[in-house]
């Protein structure tokens, strides 16, 4: 009987978690076996897997530390290194939206005679509207769930009581190692990173949480913005009809979530990279937004996990970050 293939997402736990326990590329007796039990595979369909990454895991067990900006080298030697960004399995998004029952305006075709539809609201102002908080992370596959995790941690009509406890109920337990960044935005209002009861709640049990807040006027460097939000508003209009409630709202929101499919959001993933790109590229945030055949990469097995970024760019935005941290410093002395 023919064994199972590993989709491409099994493949990518089993290569992460064969790194993981590995000691200098040398893997400890019974890894195979090991990983198989807790992916419910056989172990010969992990060992021809993990075979070929063994040389990969000796020379990726030298590298010292990553480096700025998502950015890691691809080991060769120093004069030829490529970069590529990190794949940011550890990375959750969080940001605030308001969503509205309905679209401002409704187009349809009707024929001759048939009554329009009517609307339930006198105007646009008049269209229910609720403040939620999305929290989402890449997905992957969970070899201890023996399932694919689609990354979405949660939405709801806010953080302390409702992220940092979800994201540790959801989160994959072979990353639970990792140090998990939260992003959110530059907004007044939202919680400081220093605040004491973060730092507690990011530590308590074992976990180590950090929140940072992502570059100010940069919204393509949140997934949510860059794409999930316009995804769950397309859901939401086309599969719910509107309600004058706000419990309906929450609700027809909540299901657009559930709805929201795990390859959109990992596409999305890669488009924030490629944003990531643009912006090193063009030295700030004038760029048009990069279109990468992503549906047609995925149908040929070729999406990557992370995009490449030359040695040349890389250190080109190093050095304009460095002249503008020292231009910014005289002005400050200058002025003091």
């Amino acid at each position: 009987m023919t064994k199972p293939n590993l989709s491409d997402l099994e493949q990518k736990a089993v290569i992460d978690e064969l790194r993981r326990i590995s000691n200098n590329g040398t893997l400890p007796r019974g890894a195979y076996a090991k990983v198989a039990t807790g992916m419910g595979r056989d172990p010969t369909t992990i060992s021809a897997t993990g075979s070929g990454t063994l040389p990969q895991l000796a020379q990726a067990s030298k590298e010292t530390g990553l480096l700025k900006g998502g950015l890691r080298p691809v080991p060769d030697s120093p004069a030829t290194w490529t970069l590529h960004f990190k794949p940011m399995y550890n990375m959750v998004h969080v940001d605030e939206k308001w969503l509205y029952a309905d679209r401002d305006t409704r187009s349809y075709l009707v024929l001759e005679g048939e009554e329009l539809p009517s609307r339930v609201w006198k105007s646009k102002r008049f269209i229910p509207k609720t403040m939620f908080l999305a929290a989402l992370a890449r997905p992957r596959y969970d070899p201890h769930r023996n399932q694919e995790w689609d990354g979405k941690v949660g939405i709801w009509d806010y953080l302390l009581e409702k992220v940092f406890p979800a994201i540790k109920v959801k989160w994959p337990r072979k990353d639970r190692h990792q140090i998990i960044f939260v992003q959110q935005d530059n907004a007044k209002p939202n919680v400081p990173p220093s605040e004491p009861a973060i730092l507690a709640a990011g530590t308590e049990g074992g976990w180590n949480i950090r929140l940072f807040c992502q570059t100010p006027n940069s919204p393509d460097l949140n997934a949510l913005d860059l794409g999930v939000f316009n995804s769950m508003q397309c859901i939401q209009h086309h599969i719910h009809i509107p309600r004058k409630d706000i419990k309906a709202l929450i609700d027809s929101v909540e299901s657009a979530f559930q709805q929201l499919k795990p390859h959109t959001v990992n596409d999305i993933v890669v488009t924030l990279q490629a944003c990531m790109l643009c912006i090193l590229q063009n030295e700030g945030g004038l760029y048009k937004l990069p279109h990468l055949g992503k549906a047609k990469l995925r149908t040929k097995k070729r999406l990557p996990v992370s995009l490449n970024c030359s040695r040349e760019l890389y250190e080109a935005a190093i050095a304009l970050f460095e002249y503008y941290s020292e231009e910014t410093s005289l002005l400050s002395r200058s002025n003091g």
